[in-house]
């Protein structure tokens, strides 16, 4: 448990790495599955020279953990960055996207008769310069040569619900895989983090149960990740549909929204 409290983070941005040991770094991110994950991450104290380098398109790569585990927490580019004043302090605000929002765009393939919904996937994902991480082969398959053009997202998504896989973009690579497929199994209880679970309440009964998994920041938990969980409350096998890591001056968190598997 120890180990949990000797935080480290780094920011590579604008040729520069940043580091705890240098600044102080404030930030938030959130993922939720076939939605492009966020990051809001201020900076305090950078050089002018520095700030002028950080603007729109400028990629990103944030690492976050301790100082004897830690690993990339999101990678993407910058949206917005603006400088603002607090104090005697002159923070730098940047929010960023992940690759998933390049899927916005508009993209147009054809596939030829007997091609399997996966190349499909494989080839939206390219279109959008996503590299590519896993692709599950879905043994289903086009009856007759056929022409995407619509938005790489809607197209994905079309690809999923016929399916039943899922997609999205981790760590820079691009996923569209079996919604069973284990891409990692974490163990949360009081030694390795936990700090809490609640029951998230949904006026739709027929949902499948849902919990909101509070515990110290564990850079490892991800879309799809799978969580034993052991608490008093609760135990099992749970998997991640939504996530936010979060470093915000005491607070160094994550926070999982988990269904049973």
């Amino acid at each position: 448990m120890s180990r949990l409290f000797n935080r480290y983070y780094e920011l590579h941005i604008a040729n520069k790495v940043l580091t705890i040991d240098d600044f102080d770094i404030f930030f938030r991110v959130k993922g939720k599955a076939n939605e492009a994950a966020t990051a809001e991450i201020t900076i305090f104290n950078l050089s002018e020279a520095t700030r002028q380098e950080i603007k729109a398109g400028s990629p990103l790569v944030l690492i976050a953990g301790y100082r004897d585990d830690y690993g990339v927490v999101f990678q993407g580019t910058v949206k917005r960055a603006e400088m603002t004043i607090e104090g005697a302090d002159v923070a730098t605000e940047i929010i960023a996207v992940d690759n998933l929002a390049d899927l916005k765009k508009k993209i147009k393939i054809t596939v030829p008769e007997g091609t399997d919904f996966a190349d499909i996937a494989k080839r939206v994902f390219q279109q959008a310069g996503i590299a590519i991480g896993k692709i599950d082969s879905t043994n289903y398959s086009i009856k007759r040569p056929l022409t995407f053009s619509d938005a790489g997202l809607l197209v994905l998504s079309q690809l999923a619900e016929e399916t039943g896989y899922t997609y999205f973009v981790q760590d820079g690579k691009a996923y569209f895989v079996k919604k069973d497929n284990i891409i990692e199994q974490i163990i949360l209880n009081s030694e390795t983090g936990l700090l809490e679970v609640t029951r998230v309440e949904d006026e739709n009964e027929e949902q499948q149960e849902k919990y909101k998994v509070k515990s110290l920041l564990i850079w490892k938990g991800k879309l799809d990740t799978r969580i034993k969980l052991e608490s008093i409350k609760i135990s099992g096998r749970f998997k991640v549909v939504a996530y936010e890591h979060a470093c915000m001056q005491d607070e160094y968190y994550s926070e999982f929204e988990v269904v049973p598997v």
